[in-house]
């Protein structure tokens, strides 16, 4: 009996670990679509980490270009860009906040890989 059991349970693994990684990956993206939602231009960079979170990753105009986002160098007026990847997106989702010389928002944008 036990040995019936468990092509059913080996069945149901395989459908499961599918489905967790697809519902995780689609609630990081709609949180984080929410939290983006509430930045604007204008805001300061602590308005920004207080409703995004500390960034995964910091883009500086005279830093090196960080290309595995695949978007344009950080460039007047942008002085840094700070970014929020879904770091379990297979198709390479992320959010960045370009923040100008006086450390407030000059634009955002939401990138996603073809």
């Amino acid at each position: 009996m036990a040995t019936r059991k468990a092509p059913l349970i080996v069945g149901a693994i395989i459908v499961l670990i599918p489905v967790a990684y697809f519902t995780s990956c689609t609630v990081i993206s709609s949180q984080q679509a929410r939290a983006f939602a509430k930045v604007h231009v204008g805001d300061t960079e602590q308005q920004v980490i207080g409703v995004m979170g500390k960034p995964a990753d910091r883009e500086t105009s005279n830093g090196p270009r960080l290309i595995k986002y695949g978007a344009p160098a950080c460039t007047a007026p942008c002085a840094q860009r700070l970014w929020y990847p879904n770091r379990i997106s297979l198709d390479g989702e992320a959010w960045s906040v370009e923040l100008g010389a006086t450390g407030t928002v000059t634009a955002t944008s939401h990138l996603t890989s073809p």
